[in-house]
C-alpha cells in the first residue's frame, strides 16, 4: 500500500504503522512524487484496511513518529498497491504528556506568563548593565 503526503519529518523505515492503536506493519521507503512525498507501506497479510479510512503521519519532535490508521466501517477494503493521502500532524511537545486538552491550555498558559516573565527579567538586567556601564 503507498501514501501520499505533503510531509513525512520523522518518518524512516522503521517508523512503524499503526491500525486503531496496534501495531499492523512499517514504511518501507519514501520517495519524492512531484511536490508530495510518496511512501510505500509494507502491512502484515492479514491486514485488511477498509475504504475511506483517516490515515495520519504524526510527527513526535519528543519520540518516533508513527503512521496511524483509523478504520472506517466500510465492507469495502483497499488493495495492497492502491495509493490513498495521509495528512500530516506534528504534535506539540506536550501532546505526550497532558491529554486533557483543559490541562494543556492551563499549562500552555502558565509557560507562556513563565516567558513573559524571563523576558521582562532579561531586560530588566540589560538595562542595569546598561546603566552600570555609563557610570
Amino acid at each position: 500500500m503507498y501514501i501520499i503526503s505533503d510531509r513525512v519529518d520523522g518518518v524512516t523505515e522503521d517508523t512503524k504503522v499503526f491500525m486503531n492503536g496496534i501495531a499492523v506493519g512499517h514504511v518501507d521507503n519514501t520517495e519524492l512524487y512531484k511536490t508530495k512525498v510518496l511512501t510505500k507501506l509494507i502491512l502484515n497479510e492479514k491486514v485488511n484496511i477498509p475504504m475511506g479510512s483517516l490515515i495520519t503521519i504524526e510527527f513526535d519532535p519528543l519520540f518516533n513518529s508513527t503512521i496511524n490508521i483509523q478504520s472506517s466501517l466500510s465492507n469495502t477494503f483497499l488493495k495492497a498497491n492502491d495509493t490513498v493521502y495521509a495528512a500530516f500532524k506534528q504534535k506539540g511537545i506536550l501532546d505526550n504528556f497532558i491529554t486533557d486538552s483543559v490541562n494543556r491550555e492551563k499549562v500552555k498558559q502558565t509557560l507562556e506568563t513563565i516567558n513573559d516573565s524571563l523576558k521582562a527579567l532579561l531586560k530588566t538586567s540589560q538595562c542595569k548593565d546598561s546603566a552600570a556601564k555609563r557610570n
